[in-house]
Protein backbone atom coordinates (compact mmCIF):
# COMPACT_ATOMS: atom_id res chain seq x y z
CA UNK A 1 0.00 0.00 0.00
CA UNK A 2 1.46 3.42 -0.86
CA UNK A 3 -0.01 6.89 0.45
CA UNK A 4 0.71 9.88 -1.59
CA UNK A 5 0.96 13.23 0.37
CA UNK A 6 2.36 16.73 0.11
CA UNK A 7 5.46 16.80 1.74
CA UNK A 8 4.79 20.41 3.24
CA UNK A 9 2.48 19.31 4.78
CA UNK A 10 2.68 15.98 6.24
CA UNK A 11 4.27 16.98 9.69
CA UNK A 12 6.59 14.03 11.22
CA UNK A 13 5.94 11.29 9.66
CA UNK A 14 6.96 8.79 12.36
CA UNK A 15 5.28 10.30 15.00
CA UNK A 16 2.18 9.46 13.18
CA UNK A 17 3.66 6.40 12.08
CA UNK A 18 3.81 5.10 15.58
CA UNK A 19 0.83 6.24 16.93
CA UNK A 20 -1.07 4.38 13.73
CA UNK A 21 0.70 1.35 14.43
CA UNK A 22 0.23 0.83 17.53
CA UNK A 23 -3.52 1.68 17.98
CA UNK A 24 -4.37 -0.26 15.19
CA UNK A 25 -1.63 -2.91 13.68
CA UNK A 26 1.23 -3.45 16.04
CA UNK A 27 3.31 -5.56 13.61
CA UNK A 28 4.18 -2.40 12.20
CA UNK A 29 5.94 -1.07 14.81
CA UNK A 30 9.64 -1.02 13.80
CA UNK A 31 12.29 -3.59 15.01
CA UNK A 32 15.05 -1.79 12.77
CA UNK A 33 15.33 1.29 10.58
CA UNK A 34 18.07 3.48 8.64
CA UNK A 35 18.66 5.28 5.35
CA UNK A 36 20.26 2.23 3.70
CA UNK A 37 20.47 -1.17 3.82
CA UNK A 38 21.88 -2.93 5.94
CA UNK A 39 19.32 -1.06 8.83
CA UNK A 40 21.64 -0.25 11.20
CA UNK A 41 19.33 1.49 14.46
CA UNK A 42 17.51 -0.61 16.68
CA UNK A 43 14.10 0.75 17.68
CA UNK A 44 14.35 -1.23 20.99
CA UNK A 45 17.88 0.67 21.56
CA UNK A 46 16.93 3.86 20.19
CA UNK A 47 13.36 4.62 20.56
CA UNK A 48 10.59 7.17 19.24
CA UNK A 49 13.67 10.04 19.05
CA UNK A 50 15.94 8.09 17.37
CA UNK A 51 13.72 7.15 15.18
CA UNK A 52 12.32 10.64 14.55
CA UNK A 53 16.01 11.81 14.41
CA UNK A 54 17.14 9.29 11.83
CA UNK A 55 13.54 10.23 9.92
CA UNK A 56 14.61 13.85 9.78
CA UNK A 57 18.12 12.88 8.54
CA UNK A 58 17.47 10.88 5.72
CA UNK A 59 17.71 11.74 2.17
CA UNK A 60 14.39 10.84 0.52
CA UNK A 61 13.29 7.94 2.78
CA UNK A 62 13.78 6.24 5.94
CA UNK A 63 13.37 2.27 5.54
CA UNK A 64 11.67 0.45 8.14
CA UNK A 65 11.78 -3.18 8.74
CA UNK A 66 9.21 -4.76 11.65
CA UNK A 67 8.00 -8.50 12.18
CA UNK A 68 7.65 -10.79 9.44
CA UNK A 69 4.31 -9.88 8.54
CA UNK A 70 5.38 -6.05 7.41
CA UNK A 71 8.78 -7.21 5.90
CA UNK A 72 9.54 -3.79 4.51
CA UNK A 73 8.14 -0.36 5.09
CA UNK A 74 9.59 3.13 3.84
CA UNK A 75 8.90 6.78 4.98
CA UNK A 76 9.04 9.95 2.86
CA UNK A 77 11.69 12.32 4.45
CA UNK A 78 10.13 16.00 4.39
CA UNK A 79 11.18 18.81 2.27
CA UNK A 80 14.58 19.92 2.14
CA UNK A 81 17.04 22.11 -0.15
CA UNK A 82 19.26 20.85 -2.44
CA UNK A 83 17.25 17.89 -3.54
CA UNK A 84 16.64 17.60 -7.30
CA UNK A 85 12.43 17.41 -7.41
CA UNK A 86 9.61 18.78 -9.42
CA UNK A 87 7.30 18.65 -6.64
CA UNK A 88 6.82 18.54 -3.26
CA UNK A 89 4.54 14.83 -3.77
CA UNK A 90 5.88 12.07 -1.54
CA UNK A 91 5.08 8.78 -0.47
CA UNK A 92 5.25 6.40 2.01
CA UNK A 93 5.28 2.40 1.29
CA UNK A 94 4.36 -0.52 3.13
CA UNK A 95 4.26 -4.19 2.55
CA UNK A 96 2.68 -6.14 4.39
CA UNK A 97 1.48 -10.43 4.45
CA UNK A 98 -2.11 -9.89 5.11
CA UNK A 99 -5.11 -9.84 2.53
CA UNK A 100 -5.64 -6.29 1.51
CA UNK A 101 -9.07 -6.76 2.42
CA UNK A 102 -8.00 -7.27 6.70
CA UNK A 103 -9.93 -4.71 8.65
CA UNK A 104 -6.63 -3.75 10.24
CA UNK A 105 -4.88 -3.01 6.81
CA UNK A 106 -8.04 -0.57 6.54
CA UNK A 107 -8.45 1.05 10.13
CA UNK A 108 -4.61 1.62 9.75
CA UNK A 109 -4.72 3.44 6.28
CA UNK A 110 -7.34 5.29 7.73
CA UNK A 111 -5.01 6.38 10.72
CA UNK A 112 -2.35 7.35 9.09
CA UNK A 113 -3.90 9.55 6.84
CA UNK A 114 -4.10 13.43 7.25
CA UNK A 115 -5.02 16.26 5.34
CA UNK A 116 -2.15 16.66 3.64
CA UNK A 117 -2.84 12.89 2.09
CA UNK A 118 -3.65 13.22 -1.37
CA UNK A 119 -4.26 9.36 -2.44
CA UNK A 120 -3.61 6.10 -0.72
CA UNK A 121 -3.82 3.00 -2.90
CA UNK A 122 -3.99 -0.63 -1.89
CA UNK A 123 -2.93 -3.55 -4.08
CA UNK A 124 -2.52 -7.69 -4.25
CA UNK A 125 1.16 -7.75 -4.24
CA UNK A 126 2.90 -8.21 -7.64
CA UNK A 127 6.45 -9.18 -9.00
CA UNK A 128 8.70 -5.84 -9.37
CA UNK A 129 7.97 -4.70 -13.18
CA UNK A 130 10.69 -2.82 -15.03
CA UNK A 131 9.09 0.49 -15.10
CA UNK A 132 6.25 -0.17 -13.13
CA UNK A 133 7.50 1.54 -9.87
CA UNK A 134 7.39 0.49 -5.97
CA UNK A 135 6.62 -3.10 -5.41
CA UNK A 136 5.54 -3.78 -9.17
CA UNK A 137 2.35 -1.02 -9.26
CA UNK A 138 3.00 2.26 -10.88
CA UNK A 139 4.60 4.95 -8.78
CA UNK A 140 2.48 7.79 -9.04
CA UNK A 141 4.82 10.65 -7.92
CA UNK A 142 8.40 10.89 -9.29
CA UNK A 143 10.67 13.10 -8.48
CA UNK A 144 7.38 14.99 -6.09
CA UNK A 145 6.02 15.85 -9.74
CA UNK A 146 2.42 14.04 -9.22
CA UNK A 147 1.37 12.15 -11.95
CA UNK A 148 -2.39 11.54 -11.24
CA UNK A 149 -4.45 8.47 -10.56
CA UNK A 150 -3.71 5.00 -12.11
CA UNK A 151 -5.05 4.06 -15.40
CA UNK A 152 -6.58 0.80 -13.65
CA UNK A 153 -8.24 0.55 -10.04
CA UNK A 154 -6.43 -0.78 -7.03
CA UNK A 155 -8.45 -3.33 -4.61
CA UNK A 156 -9.28 -0.47 -2.81
CA UNK A 157 -8.08 3.14 -1.82
CA UNK A 158 -9.08 6.25 -0.02
CA UNK A 159 -8.99 9.95 -1.86
CA UNK A 160 -8.18 13.20 0.17
CA UNK A 161 -10.08 16.19 0.27
CA UNK A 162 -8.21 16.89 -3.68
CA UNK A 163 -10.35 14.69 -5.28
CA UNK A 164 -13.40 14.31 -3.25
CA UNK A 165 -14.15 18.01 -3.69
CA UNK A 166 -14.25 17.45 -7.45
CA UNK A 167 -16.21 13.97 -7.44
CA UNK A 168 -18.77 14.91 -4.96
CA UNK A 169 -20.24 18.08 -4.18
CA UNK A 170 -21.04 18.97 -0.11
CA UNK A 171 -24.48 16.76 -0.26
CA UNK A 172 -22.19 14.20 -1.43
CA UNK A 173 -24.10 14.18 -5.22
CA UNK A 174 -21.84 13.29 -7.63
CA UNK A 175 -20.62 16.87 -10.00
CA UNK A 176 -21.30 17.71 -13.21
CA UNK A 177 -17.62 16.88 -14.88
CA UNK A 178 -16.94 19.22 -17.82
CA UNK A 179 -13.71 17.62 -18.85
CA UNK A 180 -16.07 14.48 -19.88
CA UNK A 181 -15.88 13.69 -23.48
CA UNK A 182 -13.62 11.70 -25.99
CA UNK A 183 -10.59 11.17 -23.93
CA UNK A 184 -13.28 9.89 -21.32
CA UNK A 185 -15.25 7.17 -22.53
CA UNK A 186 -18.25 9.87 -22.71
CA UNK A 187 -19.66 7.77 -19.52
CA UNK A 188 -21.68 10.01 -16.59
CA UNK A 189 -20.72 7.85 -14.27
CA UNK A 190 -18.37 8.79 -11.46
CA UNK A 191 -16.95 6.37 -8.38
CA UNK A 192 -19.37 6.10 -5.36
CA UNK A 193 -17.00 7.44 -2.14
CA UNK A 194 -17.80 6.52 1.08
CA UNK A 195 -17.31 9.41 3.33
CA UNK A 196 -14.13 8.48 5.70
CA UNK A 197 -11.71 10.42 8.03
CA UNK A 198 -12.22 13.63 6.14
CA UNK A 199 -11.93 11.71 2.86
CA UNK A 200 -13.98 9.28 0.63
CA UNK A 201 -13.12 5.39 0.47
CA UNK A 202 -13.86 3.08 -2.70
CA UNK A 203 -13.61 -0.50 -2.66
CA UNK A 204 -15.06 -1.11 -6.51
CA UNK A 205 -17.79 -0.24 -9.14
CA UNK A 206 -16.91 3.15 -11.19
CA UNK A 207 -13.26 3.90 -11.57
CA UNK A 208 -12.21 7.91 -12.09
CA UNK A 209 -12.92 9.48 -15.63
CA UNK A 210 -10.38 8.98 -17.84
CA UNK A 211 -8.76 12.78 -17.49
CA UNK A 212 -8.00 11.91 -14.17
CA UNK A 213 -5.81 9.23 -14.89
CA UNK A 214 -2.24 8.34 -15.72
CA UNK A 215 -1.45 8.11 -19.79
CA UNK A 216 0.60 4.62 -19.16
CA UNK A 217 2.01 4.89 -23.31
CA UNK A 218 3.39 8.38 -22.49
CA UNK A 219 6.58 8.24 -23.32
CA UNK A 220 7.87 11.19 -21.26
CA UNK A 221 6.87 12.77 -17.79
CA UNK A 222 5.20 15.48 -18.93
CA UNK A 223 3.40 13.16 -21.13
CA UNK A 224 2.01 11.04 -18.57
CA UNK A 225 0.46 13.12 -16.54
CA UNK A 226 -3.03 13.43 -16.45
CA UNK A 227 -4.87 16.18 -17.84
CA UNK A 228 -6.53 16.92 -15.08
CA UNK A 229 -4.67 17.60 -11.48
CA UNK A 230 -6.51 19.23 -8.54
CA UNK A 231 -4.60 22.28 -8.05
CA UNK A 232 -3.68 21.28 -4.45
CA UNK A 233 -1.16 18.87 -5.96
CA UNK A 234 0.11 21.45 -8.72
CA UNK A 235 0.47 24.79 -6.53
CA UNK A 236 -0.11 28.01 -8.54
CA UNK A 237 -2.33 26.70 -11.28
CA UNK A 238 -6.24 27.16 -11.64
CA UNK A 239 -8.43 25.12 -9.26
CA UNK A 240 -8.12 22.49 -11.97
CA UNK A 241 -5.38 22.12 -13.67
CA UNK A 242 -4.85 20.71 -17.17
CA UNK A 243 -1.55 19.81 -18.63
CA UNK A 244 0.09 20.45 -21.84
CA UNK A 245 -2.24 18.05 -24.03
CA UNK A 246 -5.39 19.60 -22.60
CA UNK A 247 -4.28 23.17 -22.85
CA UNK A 248 -3.49 22.85 -26.51
CA UNK A 249 -6.59 21.42 -27.75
Amino acid sequence: MTWYERERDMGVVTDRWLRAARSELPEAVPQRFGGSEPLRHRFDAEGEAGLRRAWDAADGLLFLAARPVVPHAALAAGPRSGRARLGDMGAHVLRVALPPDDPRLRAFVVALTTPATVFVSVNEPLPQQSGSGRGGHRYLAGLGRWLGLPEEPPRWCWFGEAYTGALADPGRRPRPWRWRGPRGGGGDELPQLEPVSGGGLWTGGTWVPQAMRVVEAGLEPHDQQADVIPSAVAPGRPVWAGTRRLRDR
